[in-house]
């Protein structure tokens, strides 16, 4: 009878959570119900280790608005660890719009672990794992990526302060048209039209000093997305100028380059023992330090442009390493 009289409990528990908004103190929650405040405390733990959602705020305990158990919605474990799995290599997006979307799906089919406060698929981590990546945590800069957002969404001009990776600081009127993350570079840029250097530029958002949106509302231009904006981008250095380059690599990293695409535009063939790599690319900057992390494995063959930054970059010289013609403001 004492177990049903608990069953009857935690259901009456379950409702008066589900009911409030703003959450209900214990105390209350057990005057509700008629019930002893030490039974209430016993209930909410069970509730959190049973995978309900239950919320602790300011004003109480409540569910987590929004939830619905994961089965209701047909979501199998196996689905809930992709899910979980996701979410980690996203640790960058967190602070836009879709980082926090990402958050709100998984809260509402995702349970509590036991004493940690983190969400986790129940006892699922163990059969496959990831790395998380050493992405920048854009939710310290969650208000300034709301307010790009919303500028792309509305089409309004963007004010903004920009600091370089030289450390130039900059005021600047931009036209935003796409938000872009790149998982190689682990970060989030805006692609924009920007109006101080007349071109479309590639900015890193966690680089904005401040950023405001003006009443003025832009009509779309052409070719500031990033299908066409980094269309023959190493990665995200944008440039006019598209240079055809072809190396040569030996040893490990021969097999290494033949393994994974590196550019959409890549030519690997097999000549002489060595494996030779041809792309179309705009500009220099992030090819030097891609060919310099593979050593002696890797040579320049064209053009002699491309061999000689990489020689003064082995060289410390970092004014002729530097690439003028960049669309990118690092």
């Amino acid at each position: 009878m004492a177990r049903n009289d608990r069953i009857a409990r935690l259901f009456g528990v379950l409702d008066h959570l589900a009911r409030s908004k703003r959450g209900l103190p214990l105390r209350s929650l057990a005057e509700r119900g008629g019930w002893k405040l030490r039974s209430v405390y016993r209930d909410i733990e069970a509730l959190q280790l049973a995978g309900f959602p239950v919320a602790h705020a300011d004003n109480g305990y409540r569910l987590m608005e929004g939830w619905v158990p994961a089965t209701q919605l047909g979501v199998d474990r196996e689905e809930l660890l992709a899910l979980y799995l996701a979410r980690q290599q996203a640790v960058g997006w967190r602070g836009s719009r879709v980082g926090e979307a990402l958050e709100r799906l998984y809260a509402k089919l995702a349970s509590p672990a036991r004493g940690s406060g983190t969400l986790i698929p129940m006892d699922l981590g163990e059969s496959f794992s990831v790395a998380a990546p050493a992405a920048r945590d854009h939710a310290t800069h969650g208000q300034t990526v709301a307010t790009i957002d919303r500028a792309i969404r509305e089409r309004r001009v963007l004010s903004a302060i920009y600091e370089s990776l030289d450390g130039d600081v900059t005021r600047r009127a931009i036209e935003p048209a796409q938000l872009h993350w790149d998982p190689r570079l682990e970060a989030l840029y805006l692609i924009a039209h920007c109006r101080l250097r007349k071109d479309i530029r590639i900015f890193a958002t966690h680089r904005f000093k401040a950023v405001a949106c003006q009443r003025e509302v832009f009509a779309p231009r052409p070719g500031v997305t990033s299908t066409e904006a980094l269309r023959h981008a190493f990665r995200v250095w944008r440039d006019d100028h598209v240079i055809p380059i072809r190396l040569a690599f030996t040893g490990r990293a021969a097999r290494l380059v033949t393994e994974r695409k590196w550019h959409p535009s890549q030519r690997v063939t097999r000549a002489a023992g060595r494996v030779i790599f041809e792309a179309e690319i705009a500009g220099f900057g992030e090819a030097v330090p891609w060919i310099l992390s593979f050593g002696a494995e890797c040579t320049v063959l064209e053009p002699p442009e491309l061999g000689d930054r990489v020689r003064a970059a082995i060289g410390g010289n970092p004014v002729a390493a530097r690439n003028p013609r960049r669309r990118t403001e690092r």
